[in-house]
């Protein structure tokens, strides 16, 4: 059943941004193991996440140390937001408490429907609702300026996404929005913009977990799709400034002296200034690899030259705008650069 018309309520903020924070993608099956002690460059062994997390976490982290972990872990690249790319063992989670007979679940299929049950928008009125430029058929994923063999690929999901949602006749007399008007200026209806009577794609029932998976436009440099870095932008920026805590109250009264300055300051004690300049300016010591250096010491010639601990730590970040996938000084040996085709 197509999707009908979806009023959109502030309730449905909420829901939309845990909808876009769906990245389950990004984590693989196998951590590539490091070792400190060793060579940094070599991965010493491929471990299953499935054997680190739930009763097994406690043990693996006293048994290989805290700080292979984060090192394995910083060196790692992330999974790509894209379909097909779920990790395999996140679509059979074994689950003991469940009373079903085969005690796990899949999370990508709960993701979906998660979202059905709440009422978030399926991705073309989710679009819409954003104010961005709504689908007219699965082509439209399909990014023309993309090299050929990227285009492939894209086609052959697009293929897939007719096989799943199917198409239908349309209906010119069926309006199927109120949240924007077509480029005509009048209420967009079934057809979205083709002939009455024509067999278009269901791309109004793709739900939008999937469609912004099955994105190809992403801002330069982001993991994330257009459709998310929207919600995102919107639903963070809203959040900080309506906190109270992030502005009439960011002050000693509150926080104390010492709490207003750790916040200020990236951590305890003065401010602290990364070595050098990047991108042509002096830059503080971020958050996260403070608290890093702070918990785990060792890793302090790990995280010398590393400025975004959330790059790949082997990475030479380069300018800032670079997307180059190529080793920093010291790294040229790391397993991860050898296919100098990633990117």
């Amino acid at each position: 059943m197509r999707s009908s018309k979806v009023n959109h309520t502030p309730a449905h903020r909420y829901e939309e941004f845990i909808t876009v924070y769906r990245l389950h993608a990004l984590v693989p099956d196998l951590i590539e193991y490091r070792d400190l002690q060793k060579d940094a460059n070599q991965i010493q062994n491929k471990i299953p996440v499935i054997e680190t997390f739930q009763g097994k976490a406690t043990d693996a982290m006293h048994s290989r140390g805290l700080g292979n972990w984060a090192l394995s872990m910083g060196r790692q690249r992330l999974g790509l937001l894209a379909l097909e790319n779920h990790p395999r063992f996140l679509q059979n989670v074994k689950m003991g408490r469940l009373e079903s007979a085969t005690r796990q679940i899949d999370v990508a299929a709960l993701d979906l429907i998660r979202d059905r049950e709440r009422g978030v928008p399926r991705f073309n009125e989710f679009r819409r609702q954003y104010g961005l430029r709504q689908l007219s058929g699965f082509d439209d994923f399909i990014d023309v300026r993309a090299p050929t063999q990227d285009q492939q690929a894209q086609k052959d999901l697009v293929k897939l996404l007719r096989e799943v949602y199917g198409q239908h006749t349309c209906d010119a007399s069926k309006v199927i929005t109120d949240a924007q008007l077509g480029a005509n200026r009048k209420p967009i209806d079934d057809c979205l913009g083709h002939p009455n009577g024509s067999m278009v794609d269901n791309v109004e029932d793709v739900d939008t977990v999937v469609g912004w998976l099955a994105e190809s436009t992403r801002p330069h440099g982001y993991a994330i799709s257009e459709t998310q870095f929207v919600v995102f932008i919107l639903n963070a920026s809203r959040r900080l400034f309506s906190d109270r805590f992030f502005t009439s109250s960011f002050r000693p009264e509150f926080y104390t002296t010492l709490g207003l300055n750790w916040v200020k300051n990236n951590g305890p004690g003065p401010e602290q200034m990364e070595e050098g300049t990047s991108n042509g300016h002096r830059q503080q010591v971020s958050p996260l690899k403070r608290v890093l250096l702070r918990t785990m010491p060792e890793l302090a010639p790990e995280l010398q030259h590393v400025v975004n601990a959330f790059d790949p730590w082997a990475r030479d970040r380069g300018e800032y705008y670079s997307l180059e996938w190529k080793p920093r000084k010291g790294a040229e040996s790391d397993e991860a650069f050898k296919d100098s085709a990633k990117k």
